[in-house]
Order: structure tokens, then sequence, then C-alpha cells
């Protein structure tokens, strides 16, 4: 499992969960986004377009991730 956000500083989180589904496809990825530099763009959207497995929107509380982490991994 993979757990990203999709703004950092290196990389984004678009971008890591497209290269993660090229070298590992069946990687869990939970991605989380609160917004970002360009505006409202739904960074959240894209991430599931690209692969995410499931989306969390800041703020949000470590239950809901915790919550994901068995799904995700029993798939």
């Amino acid at each position: 499992m993979v757990v990203t956000d999709t703004i950092t500083p290196n990389k984004e989180g678009v971008e890591t969960i497209m290269q993660i589904r090229v070298r590992a496809p069946r990687t869990p990825i939970p991605a989380m986004s609160g917004g970002g530099r360009l505006g409202n763009a739904d960074f959240l959207a894209m991430a599931a377009k690209v692969g995410a497995n499931a989306t969390l929107p800041k703020p949000f509380e470590c239950r809901e991730l915790i919550a994901a982490v068995p799904r995700l991994l029993a798939t």
C-alpha cells in the first residue's frame, strides 16, 4: 500500500500514482488532498482517474484512513 498526497514538494501525487500503476499495478493506493496551489482543480478526481483506489479530502479523521486500509488490502 502507498498512501500519497496529491500535492508533494518534489513530485505531484498524480504522477506518483501513474508510475506505481505501471510498476506495481495491484498496489492499493489511497490518495488525499486539501486542494492545491493552482486553484479549484479537483485533484482527488484526477487521482481516482489515474488509479487511486480511495480518495480522502482533507481534513479527514484518522479513523477514515484506518477504516479504508482493510478494504484496500483485501482487493
